[in-house]
């Protein structure tokens, strides 16, 4: 019954063993994406960067486009907005490249900020631009940002390059 017992124990020992290899690779590539190595992302369709919510590029990406050199910037793209944006492409939201410009030309450069700190009080304002965006990117919210004016400048510089 020892034997038994043992046996066990060594197949629920590789089991979690295995669980936790396979969650620790998961988290590493997610990671990756996260910190900005977004190789494999080349070949997905770039944003038409005249108007983000009419169409969108035909042409692959064949290389990356240059980003900025702002640190705090990149910090902040990195922990709060790579995992739903790339800068030059569509992904889980528009590409962020020229965001700035196209939300002046749409709605104003406050709301581009407001957006950015509490996106559904934008979209509930009734603001149509907004609202387009919402409805573009399957109704999905973007979280809110507790982020300053500045810091969400210094994204965007980094963003621009």
């Amino acid at each position: 019954m020892n034997t038994e017992k043992e046996i066990m124990r060594k197949r629920n020992r590789k089991a979690v063993l295995i669980l936790l290899l396979s969650s620790l690779f998961t988290i590493m590539f997610l990671s990756s994406i996260q910190a900005g190595t977004f190789d494999d992302l080349k070949t997905l369709n770039a944003t038409n960067e005249e108007n983000c919510c009419d169409e969108v590029n035909s042409n692959p990406i064949t290389e990356q486009p240059k980003l900025g050199n702002n640190p705090n910037g990149e910090k902040l793209f990195k922990a709060n907005c790579s995992a739903c944006h790339i800068p030059w492409t569509e992904a889980t939201g528009p590409a962020l490249k020229g965001a700035r410009d196209r939300w002046i030309e749409n709605s104003s450069e406050e709301n581009f900020y407001k957006f950015i700190k509490n996106s559904q009080k934008v979209i509930d304002s009734g603001d149509p631009y907004a609202n387009k965006l919402y409805n573009k990117y399957q109704k999905t919210r973007m979280n809110s940002q507790n982020l300053s004016n500045e810091d969400i400048d210094d994204i965007f510089e980094y963003i621009e390059g």
